[in-house]
């Protein structure tokens, strides 16, 4: 997985880092959120428990997915700024994949 970080905006209003990247995907399927948030915050050294996928598209016929993650300075601000029902999808899926990985 090849990440190419585009653009990185800091929204001072809602105390976060807007950034908008490109994922050079060689594999068929799409990787999961929980594969693209580790490469992300290894590429641009952030804390992967401030930080959250927001979206990740794949045009028909692309191999490259369109993606936007959101770091925040502090969970406060996670909680106060970020909608619930991306943070319950959120934390469902990380615990079903570490239940996965688990066993």
């Amino acid at each position: 997985m090849n990440i190419k970080i585009v653009s990185e905006f800091d929204n001072k209003l809602l105390d976060r880092k807007e950034i908008k990247f490109i994922i050079e995907n060689t594999n068929s399927q799409t990787p999961r959120k929980l594969d693209v948030k580790a490469e992300l915050c290894k590429k641009a050294s952030l804390n992967p428990d401030n930080t959250v996928i927001i979206r990740i598209n794949q045009e028909f016929g692309s191999q490259n997915l369109d993606c936007i993650a959101h770091y925040y300075n502090s969970k406060e601000s996670i909680a106060e700024f970020e909608h619930d029902y991306i943070l319950n999808k959120k934390n469902a899926k990380e615990k079903a994949e570490v239940k996965e990985e688990a066993k």
